[in-house]
């Protein structure tokens, strides 16, 4: 598996990359396309193509902070689901990033998030329990209630709202103060 990052719209294969994170997320767990294509040039921001025997197969999109990376979304192509390349995929990202990692889950109120919440577990990540909400992308988008999820151990309670803090200004333009 390799992944290999779109620094530009015009990537050969980044319409289909579109297509994967566009069926994965509710549109209030999600960019539009333009402001995706903005943060092409943030040197904190990676949008990856996850691919296996050079077929495309997913996408992983993260952040670098100085003491934490953030995966945004994770997504494999919908026919490709339940085979295990989820878990290779963040198995992966995993090794190469050999620091704290946190992501955003939504809390295990549906099915699907219940199965959401199950693949992080299954990856060894631990479910942070304190109020989250990840704030809205865009002004026609609404907030929404999650976790915080975390490798390789839980985000410590004095940590908390510093890291909160900084994903909300970093990753949405958002000041809590």
């Amino acid at each position: 598996m390799k992944l290999i990052e779109t620094l530009e719209k015009n990537n050969k294969d980044f319409s289909d990359a579109w297509k994967i994170y566009e069926e994965a997320f509710p549109a209030d767990e999600r960019r539009r396309l333009g402001d995706l294509i903005k943060l092409f040039g943030n040197k904190s921001h990676n949008f990856y193509s996850a691919y296996d025997k050079d077929s495309l197969i997913g996408i992983l999109e993260t952040w670098n902070f100085g003491s934490f990376a953030l995966i945004e979304h994770v997504a494999i192509k919908k026919e490709l689901r339940n085979q295990g390349r989820g878990t290779r995929l963040l198995k992966k990202f995993i090794r190469e990033n050999k620091k704290f990692i946190i992501a955003e889950a939504e809390r295990p109120e549906t099915k699907i998030a219940e199965r959401r919440i199950d693949f992080w577990r299954r990856v060894n990540f631990k479910i942070n329990k304190y109020n989250y909400v990840q704030p809205t992308y865009s002004k026609d988008k609404n907030p929404v209630p999650m976790f915080l999820v975390s490798y390789p151990k839980l985000i410590n309670k004095s940590e908390y709202p510093k890291i909160v803090d900084e994903i909300y200004k970093k990753v949405y333009g958002y000041c809590l103060k």
